[in-house]
């Protein structure tokens, strides 16, 4: 995940390379290392059905995206280059997201 999103930054200018390691964790650490092996892993089984599959992978996206969404509020508001307060950038990115993460899961 490390290696795609370091393409990203270079060929594509996703972030570039100053977000790089914040990228990193939000986009790699949380799907890679909580999503998938804490969510995913114990919804679906050995002999699982696709329905259950389907709604495994819903939740693990969602999951993961609204972690991911969390941590850009915390670096953004850590780093002191916010012009909006916690609360309203912190309920703006869940939901922009959640979005996100349905689709995604989907």
């Amino acid at each position: 995940m490390a290696s795609v999103l370091t393409v990203q930054a270079f060929f594509f200018a996703d972030g570039g390379l100053l977000a790089l390691g914040c990228n990193i964790w939000n986009l790699g650490i949380y799907p890679c290392f909580i999503a998938y092996p804490l969510i995913y892993k114990p919804l679906v089984r050995s002999g699982s059905t696709s329905k259950r599959i389907a709604i495994a992978s819903l939740i693990s996206c969602v999951i993961a995206l609204q972690l991911g969404a969390f941590s850009v509020v915390f670096e953004t508001m850590l780093s002191g280059r916010s012009e909006l307060p916690f609360r309203t950038f912190h309920l703006f990115m869940q939901s922009v997201h959640l979005g996100i993460g349905l689709v995604e899961g989907l």
